[in-house]
């Protein structure tokens, strides 16, 4: 904002005075020596517009670059994302990769010399036993991270090559319709709230947080269909993993199910009180169950599996399976194909019309 003083000799000049953000700093210029009002704010203009611009004049002091320390910068990555809608549960996630694979290395080194701190994790990371889609996850937000720090300006050097992991054929596990009896059966003894949430964990196919997160409003009893609309993530309800609620039909030995638990809190998996029954105990229950049942411990998500693997050996459409489970991606649910031995020899069959070859 411009001033006027008065010179020894009782003329009038007046002072130009500038403040503003420029390169990560405040910057401050004044000059003296305006004749008018006017020149004083002509100049204030084209030096903030010229700092506005990321061009500032020569004769203006740059800022002094700061040595931004790694740890704060991935605080300010993290706010960025949060910023952009990522998912509560990812950003859970990317804390960890940081807290377990990062950090170790990075410490709270200055961003100079980060390169070599990168590839240094790069080296662990192909060296450690982890499934190669870990690999993959660990190493694109390591280079999700770079990205950021070159566009913020504050990672002057170039971003380093990334190997191309070669993904493993997908293996997961499911249950069989003898074990899913077994484990229902030893379920409803140990806990009836888990019994009824592995009941509709393998009849609808939902996540586990899904589950927690259901509401007895979720469920349309006339319709016979369930909503998927909320998920339960580190004690904080969220929207699904795909970002859109979904309908899953039910049958009728379901709903009946559903009805013979029925009462009048908002949750159907909560306490006396209203809260959400506990994760951990669910994990719980359901290792204990499959110790009882002579199984192979496992986790909520082998019933997501059983789900989709009946469906599949029963030749539903993959395209129908994919909406069921709520992927986004139709590449996702193919890993169950090759369980619809019946499709592939119907499809085989349909090649008979060309008998006179």
């Amino acid at each position: 904002m411009a001033s006027k003083y008065i010179l020894n000799d009782g003329s009038i000049r007046w002072m130009a005075d500038v403040t503003t953000y420029y390169n990560g700093s405040i910057i401050r210029k004044r000059k003296k020596g305006f004749p008018t009002k006017r020149s004083a704010k002509k100049w204030e203009a084209k030096t903030y517009s010229a700092y506005m611009e990321g061009n500032p004049q020569t004769e203006f002091p740059k800022p002094k670059e700061k040595h931004k320390k790694i740890r704060d910068a991935w605080k300010e990555y993290l706010n960025y994302k949060e910023l952009n809608n990522l998912k509560y549960s990812t950003i859970i996630g990317y804390r960890s990769i940081y807290r377990n694979h990062f950090d170790p290395v990075f410490k709270n080194k200055d961003i100079d010399g980060l390169n070599k701190s990168c590839l240094k994790i790069i080296e662990k990371i192909l060296r450690r036993d982890i499934s190669t889609k870990t690999q993959t996850n660990i190493l694109n937000l390591l280079k999700s991270f770079f990205k950021y720090l070159k566009k913020m300006n504050y990672y002057k050097g170039n971003i380093p090559n990334f190997p191309t992991i070669k993904r493993d054929l997908p293996d997961f596990r499911y249950f069989d319709s003898g074990q899913v009896t077994d484990l229902q059966r030893t379920l409803k003894k140990l806990d009836k709230n888990f019994y009824l949430m592995f009941a509709l964990a393998v009849k609808t196919g939902l996540r586990r947080g899904e589950l927690f997160g259901l509401r007895w409003k979720d469920i349309d009893f006339a319709k016979s269909i369930l909503h998927v609309r909320k998920n339960f993530v580190k004690g904080r309800i969220t929207n699904p993993k795909s970002r859109k609620s979904r309908t899953v039909p039910l049958h009728e030995s379901t709903i009946s199910l559903l009805k013979s638990f029925k009462h009048n809190r908002n949750y159907i998996f909560s306490k006396e009180d209203g809260s959400i029954l506990s994760v951990s105990r669910g994990d719980k229950i359901l290792r204990k169950a499959c110790e009882n049942a002579n199984l192979k411990p496992c986790g909520w998500h082998v019933l997501r599996h059983t789900f989709a693997s009946e469906l599949a050996s029963s030749g539903v459409p993959i395209a129908v399976i994919k909406e069921l489970l709520g992927h986004n991606d139709i590449a996702t649910t193919m890993k169950y194909a090759h369980l619809s031995p019946e499709s592939q020899r119907s499809a085989i069959c349909q090649l008979e019309k060309y008998n006179s070859l």
